[in-house]
């Protein structure tokens, strides 16, 4: 099944960062009964979503410290009874160009039975890379059958119309990264919507990503990896000190949450869905209570 067929109602994704590279079978193995499998018994989710790590040198050159999404979604899928699967695919590091991509896709599908990919794009917007772009990637991924979608980025300028470009070439869905500020979103999402609208087509579906935070660390990675904390929405994090940070973390994903719902509901036919990321280790325990609080609101 695609996870357009789940469009209908408010998916739920659970991300979860493939374990190293070097790990051995028996490791992954350990590693999937003790977060994938232990995640069923206390929140529901309609797919797993396994984003693919890499490293950047300054020539742009990709390396892979992690398991590939697509060997790590084998073995977790069986463990969360046959559930989606979505991975995430870094296109622009596709050596071989589009060929590369195309044989990608095909295998995708037919040898792993994975129907449901992200296209990412580049880390450096002026890096000549030899993949395709996203647009392109979108066109392979879709000719091959699979249900593609893309990443949305609000605090990127002209956000709205760049997803309008990525649906019209085959988006079917989008993905975030971790949500601290729900007003910049929203402001993106009624762009979007109204200009579907002008289009003539369907909006893709949307799905918010949020992580808990307990540690100043967290907040510090998350910033490395693009994703946008300010310094009053850190402030009000750390209020309450380090013992009431992921509690405080929790609560701001529910207010966000419940604001990018209502905006989504007053359009027809958008679809908001839900991504909740593990990202550390140290945050098993609140990502599945942010979790369960988050699926309570849909």
């Amino acid at each position: 099944m695609s996870l357009r067929d789940r469009f209908d109602k408010r998916p739920v994704l659970l991300e979860v960062i493939p374990p190293g590279r070097r790990a051995s079978e028996a490791y992954i193995k350990r590693y999937i009964e003790k977060y994938l499998t232990k995640a069923l018994d206390f929140m529901e989710f309609d797919a797993i979503n396994i984003p693919e790590i890499v490293d950047e040198n300054f020539r742009g050159e990709p390396f892979y410290r992690n398991v590939e999404p697509r060997d790590f979604a084998s073995m977790g899928r069986t463990a969360c009874g046959d559930r989606e699967v979505v991975v995430s695919k870094i296109v622009v590091h596709c050596r071989g160009g589009r060929p590369e991509l195309e044989d990608w896709a095909t295998a995708t599908l037919q040898g792993y039975g994975i129907q449901n990919v992200v296209a990412v794009g580049a880390y450096l917007p002026d890096f000549d890379y030899p993949g395709p772009g996203v647009l392109e990637a979108n066109e392979v991924l879709k000719a091959a059958g699979l249900t593609c979608g893309n990443v949305m980025i609000p605090e990127r300028e002209g956000e709205a119309q760049k997803m309008l470009g990525k649906t019209l070439a085959g988006a079917e869905f989008f993905t975030t990264q971790a949500v601290f500020s729900s007003g910049l979103f929203v402001e993106v999402l009624e762009g979007y919507y109204a200009l579907c609208v002008e289009a003539g087509i369907s909006p893709a579906a949307v799905f918010a990503s949020f992580t808990p935070v307990s540690e100043k660390y967290d907040i510090e990675f998350l910033r490395w990896l693009g994703v946008s904390i300010d310094a009053v929405t850190e402030g009000r994090l750390l209020a309450g000190g380090k013992e009431d940070l992921a509690r405080a973390s929790i609560e701001m994903a529910l207010e966000n949450w419940r604001k990018l719902q209502s905006a989504a509901s007053r359009h027809k036919g958008a679809v908001l869905g839900l991504n909740v990321e593990y990202i550390h280790r140290h945050n098993f325990e609140p990502t599945l209570d942010m979790a369960k609080r988050l699926v309570r609101e849909i």
